[in-house]
């Protein structure tokens, strides 16, 4: 029985933990529990990765270290199969999408928003220093208890804030991956491509992204994908002879209306713009379509239920990644 017992949790391990193929040279580069190490992907029994070995993964050692697995919380625990969430391109989307708006970000307005700390960033970099010099807000890195507490563990008190006040909240499946990659590997980020100090940056004018950037999604296209938003309908207020608060969005005139134009004087003096690029939290636009407490005056599209963040997730989303994305002209 025992023999039998062996086997099968032998079989368990190498077949459910095995990180598919995700490859590795060195152990520091396998998440730092429950006995994950850097092995041959091709010699069995398992062994260490050779200086030149091109094929090597991150797996759990067989047979386990010594205390045995914890079951029952005596010795290390076997950690989730497959392979651990990355920051760059799973995680930090989700933070931006859901934490910054107005509450997270440089734009700290929400009420009640503590000043404290960001997390557009995992850690202050030269980017983000304080006026005085000093080094900037703590960030993602320093707040993952609170983050998982605030966004999966505190059901009481989840973040973020309930729908009529952040239309925008995620998943379950959202909120799960991200309790996954702090508690069971160790917020480990794996090398998605961003650099944890910066930013959203623009797009290149080719439309990749540059160094150090967050992937604002796939390419949004203002001709093909924007404007018929604003003409088919939900912007009748604009369109046509019809050009309310000096706004039209016809598709002569929308993006030279727009991008980096302020907005009329009935709207917070003229003094805000109606879109920035790569800024939606300080987009007038953006504001409005999520009705943002920020906004001025009323939601849009004006006279609906709902606003558009609501009435159409997906139209809303596309708007939301055509800014992040530089707010082009294409």
């Amino acid at each position: 029985m025992l023999a039998l017992l062996s086997v099968v949790v032998s079989s368990c391990l190498i077949s459910s933990d095995h990180f598919g193929q995700r490859s590795c040279h060195q152990d520091s580069e396998c998440p730092q529990i429950a006995g994950y190490s850097c092995v041959s992907g091709t010699r069995w029994p398992q062994k260490p990765c050779g200086e030149d070995e091109a094929e090597c993964v991150c797996e759990v050692i067989f047979p386990p270290q010594a205390g045995g697995i914890g079951y029952d919380g005596g010795g290390p625990l076997i950690p989730d199969a497959g392979p651990p969430p990355d920051y760059c391109s799973e995680i930090r989307p989700l933070l931006d999408k859901y934490c910054l708006g107005t509450c997270h970000g440089a734009q700290m307005g929400f009420p009640n928003v503590p000043y404290d700390f960001r997390l557009d960033y995992w850690e202050p970099g030269p980017n983000q220093l304080l006026a005085d010099g000093g080094a900037g807000l703590p960030g993602v890195k320093a707040r993952l208890d609170r983050i998982d507490a605030r966004i999966f563990l505190d059901r009481s008190n989840l973040m973020p804030p309930p729908p009529d006040m952040y239309p925008i909240q995620p998943t379950e499946a959202d909120r799960a991956l991200v309790h996954k990659w702090i508690t069971k590997f160790d917020a480990v980020i794996l090398d998605g491509g961003c650099l944890p100090t910066e930013g959203l940056v623009a797009m290149k004018n080719d439309g990749g992204m540059d160094a150090g950037s967050v992937d604002a999604g796939a390419p949004v296209s203002f001709a093909t994908d924007v404007l018929p938003i604003f003409t088919g309908g939900n912007c009748n207020c604009h369109t046509g002879a019809n050009t309310s608060g000096t706004l039209s969005l016809t598709a002569a005139n929308a993006y030279n209306n727009l991008v980096n134009v302020n907005t009329s004087m009935g709207c917070n003096n003229g003094m805000a713009k109606r879109v920035v690029a790569n800024s939606p939290q300080t987009s007038m636009l953006w504001l409005k379509a999520s009705n943002d407490p920020n906004k001025c005056n009323n939601f849009m599209p004006r006279g609906a239920a709902m606003p558009l963040s609501q009435m159409n997730a997906a139209q809303f989303d596309t708007i939301t990644r055509w800014i992040r994305q530089g707010a082009r002209n294409n």
